[in-house]
């Protein structure tokens, strides 16, 4: 779930900071206060960008990519808090920077977001999702913004992302697969990560993706969304149902929606089962994989070029 972040820290002596600059790793200056580095996740071939910035008053800022340091630049997989952690290890590692540096670090901003597999093409999803009025709605193309002070949340088409003006996924994946990504950006202003330290990211991970499922994914509706039978329908259509409302795997709206459809008991334990699987594996710090019943989470398979 945890993507992109930003944290910041007074802490990193001049002669660090000198030391860095002479990494073999420095690949570019960016500006007179920003250094840009490369570092490669472990059995890839593809560097991943880390940028370190000298702000006002001694300060310092890095900025990464958690999950993208982990699996490539190029995958769709989802972190779990374990895996989170590797990858703040390896930072410090790859950076020759003492851990207590990386771990006492402000969080000045995160994404967070999932990517889901989706049973129509973003351009049939865009027209129908509305919710979050008090924010202000700019819509593209291939994304939807719904910006605010404290965060901004973002529907986009994952295939469809470009870096460095070329595309990540091929087009040949584009026609196999619908996939958006639901990502919520937390600027530091946020109370939720506001004297956040990356250590209390480590303790308060199961808050940070319960703001992305209460504040993000339940509270986005679909205008026309569709209508479905529960006495008729499948289990693929039961769980578009349960996408289409916002409906968790832990939330007692599924168990009610379960008891009105014609589904074998079997069946209907069967589905239980698996969400109860997904629910306690969440809440065991793993990665939100199946939380959303009306989704496919692209984890446990690398979809490459």
């Amino acid at each position: 779930m945890i993507d992109r972040i930003s944290i910041r820290s007074n802490l990193l002596p001049e002669a660090d900071y000198d030391r860095l600059l002479a990494l073999y790793s420095f690949v570019a200056t960016i500006d007179a206060n920003t250094i840009k580095f490369n570092i490669y996740p472990v059995g890839n071939k593809n560097p991943i960008s880390v940028c370190l910035k000298k702000e006002h008053k001694g300060y310092i800022r890095i900025t990464f990519n958690a999950r993208k340091l982990w699996f490539g630049a190029k995958s769709l997989l989802d972190l779990n808090l374990q895996q989170f952690k590797e990858s703040v290890f390896r930072l410090a590692n790859c950076l020759n920077l003492k851990l207590s540096f990386i771990l006492n670090a402000d969080v000045i901003k995160i994404e967070i977001g999932a990517n889901i597999k989706m049973p129509e093409h973003s351009s049939s999803v865009f027209p129908f999702i509305a919710g979050h009025k008090y924010l202000q709605s700019v819509t593209y193309p291939n994304a939807i913004y719904r910006k605010g002070t404290q965060y901004t949340l973002i529907i986009y088409d994952k295939l469809n992302e470009r870096q460095y003006g070329k595309r990540v996924y091929n087009k040949n994946l584009q026609e196999r697969f619908n996939i958006l990504r639901f990502e919520a950006r937390l600027f530091y202003q946020h109370p939720l990560i506001h004297r956040m330290t990356v250590q209390d990211v480590f303790r308060n991970w199961n808050s940070l993706i319960d703001f992305w499922i209460r504040q993000f994914y339940c509270e986005i509706t679909y205008i026309n969304q569709p209508v479905f039978d529960l006495k008729k329908c499948t289990a693929k259509d039961f769980k578009n149902y349960c996408f289409f409302r916002g409906i968790c795997c832990n939330d007692n709206e599924l168990l009610f929606g379960l008891k009105n459809t014609s589904f074998s008991p079997k069946a209907r334990n069967r589905i239980k089962s698996q969400f109860e699987k997904a629910n306690s594996k969440y809440n065991n710090g793993d990665s939100i994989s199946g939380l959303i019943p009306g989704t496919v989470f692209i984890v446990g398979e690398s979809y490459k070029n």
